[in-house]
């Protein structure tokens, strides 16, 4: 079946709850995955939602070396808590998720969204050999970035 974590539901939505909200709607990828969001709808380096599934998910956009790094997390099925996989966002993972997230995975994760950054060491399973033991940072809005943010809102 894979990897399977004992963090629980609940416990990981009190950690992203606090994040803004991403209402995607009813769109699905054609795997069922997640892993069709943009760039740009995303507004904040970490949002979380709930899919057509009522599945729970996370998206992060972040920085490796500079490099634009975006990525999804989300329970693989509805009637499984305990399964979680990731999907791509047309930019570059930056861990692997193929079997199931890690507990390490959660762990690294959290640290990530909560001290904005963290290394990205081999029992995370970066994505790249390149990005072993490399600082990855949430993403950081530049002036003009919040500027174009703020004008797209209706009111």
């Amino acid at each position: 079946m894979g990897n399977e974590i004992s963090i629980t539901r609940k416990e990981i939505k009190e950690k992203i709850e606090k994040y803004p909200y991403l209402n995607i709607g009813d769109k699905i990828g054609d795997t069922e995955y997640i892993d069709f969001l943009q760039w740009d709808e995303v507004k904040y380096p970490v949002m979380y939602g709930v899919d057509s599934y009522n599945r729970l998910f996370f998206v992060i956009k972040a920085e490796i070396n500079g490099q634009q790094v975006m990525q999804t997390f989300f329970q693989r099925y509805s009637n499984k808590t305990s399964l979680w996989n990731s999907g791509g966002n047309n930019t570059a993972n930056f861990i692997r998720t193929e079997g199931g997230m890690t507990d390490n995975q959660f762990k690294f994760l959290f640290k990530l969204i909560s001290e904005k950054e963290a290394e990205l060491e081999n029992i995370v399973k970066p994505s790249y050999d390149f990005f072993v033991n490399k600082k990855i940072k949430l993403y950081e809005y530049e002036i003009y970035d919040l500027l174009n943010n703020f004008n797209s809102l209706t009111f």
